[in-house]
């Protein structure tokens, strides 16, 4: 099981941290050399913007996969924590709930789309779209498994028998 978990463990830090951090690398060093070669030489490139924004959305996509299993997504709870916590968790699985049904409606649509893009190119370096926009099911597959955890961790918590406390006399 440990060989399972240490695999699972690295297949997920390759997906979202290391192939993002390879891609941010690759953005910055292409925008510097399009930035010098539109201004110092004159000479602008046509492929630099494709590449960037092929980056963006990769990192974007995955990054957001990182995120989710960080629970580190920004948000605003201030109504939330004033409620009980049997409420947070009731509202929290409720809308991870919502979101995983969603995005379970979501899954086998954009599998077909995804791979009927590979007709369509991209202008400059003739990429099939279906590989620009393939980390989309990877950030699918991870959400759905993250959502799954949560609401699972949040069903547990709601069934959990409340701590009573014992107050002096």
């Amino acid at each position: 099981m440990t060989k399972l978990k240490k695999c699972r463990d690295l297949l997920q830090k390759i997906i979202e941290e290391i192939i993002p951090c390879i891609l941010f690398c690759v953005l910055f060093i292409v925008f510097i050399v399009q930035v010098v070669m539109r201004y110092v030489f004159n000479n602008p490139l046509t492929w630099s913007l494709e590449v960037t924004s092929i980056c963006y959305v990769w990192i974007v996509t995955l990054g957001a996969c990182y995120a989710q299993r960080l629970r580190s997504h920004v948000s605003f709870t201030m109504l939330y924590d004033a409620m009980p916590e049997k409420k947070r968790h009731f509202l929290k699985m409720t809308g991870n709930s919502l979101i995983f049904v969603l995005f379970g409606l979501l899954y086998i649509p954009a599998i077909k789309y995804i791979i009927n893009l590979k007709i369509s190119k991209t202008a400059v370096l003739h990429l099939p779209f279906s590989v620009v926009y393939s980390p989309f099911i990877a950030f699918l597959s991870l959400i759905l498994i993250y959502l799954l955890i949560e609401i699972i961790e949040d069903i547990k918590l709601l069934l959990k028998p409340e701590d009573k406390e014992i107050k002096p006399l």
